[in-house]
């Protein structure tokens, strides 16, 4: 007897539709370019060259639309595929699974649903500033009650006190019931680098490292900073603790985004799914991405729901979120991985500095597909377009939005800065630094400096003293003041700077009009000092600043020539090849240019460089926290010393960017603290390798000192 054919599914219809729909249009869009392609290449011998240029360049625009409408016609169907192939996968052994549950208490219960909506931090340039307490708001006012389902919300580690305390003030008028999750700056602070992920021991200091594009420098930076992440987001954290929650209050638990919107028909098709299967364990909800949240108060409204899905877990599921992954770095998509849930992200590939996979669990396999759900808007409209280029566009400002989130925490921001020389330093290190190079005494400058004062007064006429020599004056009336806290040292060292370089009389002491390109021409030239002198140029100015004794035009001047400066050497740094410097040229440049980003409040390219040149540290510290490459030297104490006090040095700076510089575990377990407790272990006499030359003693105090004052115990 001959079979029936089989009634097509509705998933079978849907699939034939999306096919046919996706597979006519690429065809079109084919055929439009060929067609386009030919005639280009059929009108050249018949126009005149401005004609043919002109025509040239319309039809190139009109080929790159049509390509990129045909790259996204082929995502739409990819993404399309993905969402269908994820229904049509079959739960494994659903027989015994139902048998399973059918024997089990859960069976008897009814099918009710908790729903906890994680709220956490906007991260600026991914999500508008206040864009996760206006969704709140809208959720509240709008979302309708769910049947069978009770709604909680998790107030997720917000860092800036005063949203937080907004968005718990909105929960508590509309009644709601939380748990809330605080941020512990204290606790912050302590928290360390993952140099563990690196590939090798001083990666960041290799020429392999060097080899690597922006995306993925930028990725590797992110993996770094895991920990941090992880605290700060908290994004797995967060949706194991809402679980861990839930299960006791529901048989069906929801630990979702903050920004999920249900629509009344959205939540009565999950109902549906998941009473339909109630055997399977797992339910994953397909999401849409909406540009007017408006559009959710209507229920008749019904998307595309092809983006990244969430998750519902019955209250007897074993498998949790993996906690390693942070926020950014496929912290849910691990889950669907370790289920079995296809997707998209069957494609991805993993970094060498990523973290490993779990393989498939016990339950992989015992999932279905339930509805969909709405993602609200995220503020940034351009990322939330359905394109290509939107989909890439939105990850990489996701990476650096959390990048730019942690290193504005690590530096103490949620505070305004005012332009690029707000200072966080004191500003005297290196004027004492190249003091001690021009053997100028703290008694003589003090003396000097009563003589200049004296000079400054006197002199009627504008002057003009040799670059050195006005940087040599500028310091001795910066350390006199340093000194002795008495402030007419500054004010003359603001009227010598005044008049050599906008050439002002002591009488008025107003800056010229004509004067400006000349003022910027001088700091160029004392840019060419570099090194120490072009530190110590900054340095005074800085004080001037930070004083208030530079007019704002000044101010603005002195800042456009910081962040110049600061830019040559930041990419002097990114050009330069590290096998052609040894460690401690490289901690030096490092050292230099971080003095500069401190006072500018460069705090990203600042956490940048702190981070590599502890890498650059990492490439000569052994196991046991001595400097191997260092002992065999002709004056190995001295050598290990310089270095020690160029990383003391760093480490000082470092802690403005909140980097725990001296105790920060390397890629072999030590640190720069275990280095210096091996060097000072051999006390004054008992240094037992190669020293030809007498050592000065007094490099030992520094280091002391470090160990001794670490702000982060």
């Amino acid at each position: 007897m001959s079979q029936s054919p089989k009634t097509p599914s509705a998933q079978d219809v849907l699939w034939d539709s999306i096919e046919a729909e996706n597979s006519g249009r690429i065809a079109q869009l084919e055929s439009q370019i060929q067609a386009l392609k030919a005639s280009k290449a059929s009108g050249l011998a018949q126009r005149s060259n401005k004609a043919l240029a002109e025509e040239l360049a319309e039809q190139h625009q009109s080929l790159t639309k049509l390509e990129d409408e045909l790259a996204d016609a082929a995502r739409r169907f990819e993404r399309r595929f993905d969402a269908i192939a994820m229904m049509d996968i079959k739960p494994r052994f659903p027989e015994t699974l139902k048998k399973q549950y059918g024997a089990s208490a859960l069976a008897t219960e009814p099918d009710d649903f908790v729903l906890y909506r994680i709220i956490g931090n906007d991260l600026y340039p991914r999500h508008r500033k206040g864009q996760s307490r206006d969704n709140l708001r809208f959720i509240l006012e709008n979302e309708q009650p769910l049947e069978g389902c009770k709604k909680r919300w998790v107030v997720n580690r917000i860092a800036d006190p005063a949203e937080e305390s907004a968005i718990l003030t909105l929960l508590e008028a509309h009644h709601q019931e939380w748990i809330h999750i605080p941020f512990s700056a204290e606790e912050y602070r302590r928290i360390p680098l993952d140099f563990d992920c690196l590939p090798s021991p001083g990666y960041l200091a290799s020429a392999e490292f060097a080899k690597l594009g922006p995306e993925q420098r930028q990725r590797l930076l992110t993996a770094l900073y895991r920990f941090k992440n992880n605290y700060v987001m908290n994004n797995n954290g967060a949706r194991n603790r809402a679980l861990e929650a839930g299960l006791g209050e529901a048989k069906w638990v929801l630990p979702w985004d903050g920004n999920c919107f249900l629509t009344p028909r959205a939540w009565n098709r999950i109902v549906e799914d998941v009473r339909e299967r109630p055997w399977l364990a797992y339910y994953a909800v397909p999401m849409t991405r909406v540009l007017d949240n408006q559009r959710l108060v209507d229920d008749h409204f019904e998307p595309e729901a092809v983006e990244e899905p969430q998750l519902i877990f019955r209250n007897d599921a074993d498998e949790r979120f993996n906690e390693a992954f942070c926020y950014g770095r496929r912290p849910k998509v691990e889950l669907f991985w370790r289920l079995g849930i296809p997707g998209k992200w069957d494609r991805w590939k993993d970094d060498a500095w990523e973290q490993p996979r779990r393989e498939l669990g016990p339950e992989a396999g015992q999932f279905g597909v339930a509805g969909w759900v709405a993602r609200l808007y995220s503020g940034m409209g351009s990322l939330e377009i359905g394109t290509r280029q939107s989909a890439r566009a939105r990850y990489l400002v996701r990476q650096e939005a959390i990048l730019s989130a942690l290193q504005s925490l690590d530096y103490g921001a949620f505070v305004p800065n005012d332009g690029i020389s707000t200072i966080k330093t004191k500003g005297v290190d290196e004027i004492q630094r190249y003091a001690e190079k021009c053997d100028l005494s703290l008694n003589h400058c003090v003396e000097r400096a009563g003589r200049i004062v004296s000079d400054v007064d006197k002199n009627e006429a504008p002057f003009l003293i040799e670059g050195k020599g006005f940087l040599q004056d500028s310091l001795v009336l910066s350390l006199a003041w340093s000194s002795t806290q008495d402030f007419q040292y500054l004010k003359s060292a603001a009227k010598l700077y005044r008049r050599h370089f906008y050439c002002c009389t002591p009488s008025t002491d107003l800056i010229p009009e004509n004067s400006l390109d000349v003022t910027l021409e001088l700091h160029k030239t004392h840019l060419a000092f570099g090194g120490l002198e072009a530190l110590a140029y900054f340095q005074v100015v800085t004080i001037l600043v930070q004083n208030g004794l530079l007019s704002p035009i000044e101010k603005e001047i002195f800042d456009h020539s910081l962040a110049a400066y600061i830019n040559r050497l930041w990419n002097d740094k990114r050009r330069r090849v590290p096998q052609h410097f040894t460690p401690d040229m490289l901690l030096e440049d490092d050292l230099r240019l971080l003095r500069l980003l401190s006072d500018a409040g460069e705090y990203s390219k600042g956490s940048a460089v702190v981070i590599e040149s502890l890498s650059s540290f990492d490439s000569i510290i052994a196991e046991d926290g001595t400097l191997p490459t260092l002992l065999s030297v002709r004056n190995s104490r001295s050598s290990v010393a310089k270095i020690l006090r160029t990383s003391v040095d760093l480490a000082a700076i470092a802690e403005v960017f909140g980097i725990n510089y001296l105790e920060q575990k390397l890629s072999n377990g030590r640190s720069l603290s275990d280095s210096l407790k091996w060097f000072l272990s051999y006390g004054s006499d008992n240094w037992p390798f190669c020293q030809r030359d007498e050592f000065d003693q007094t490099l030992l105090d520094p280091l002391q000192a470090a160990l001794k004052n670490n702000s982060f115990r």
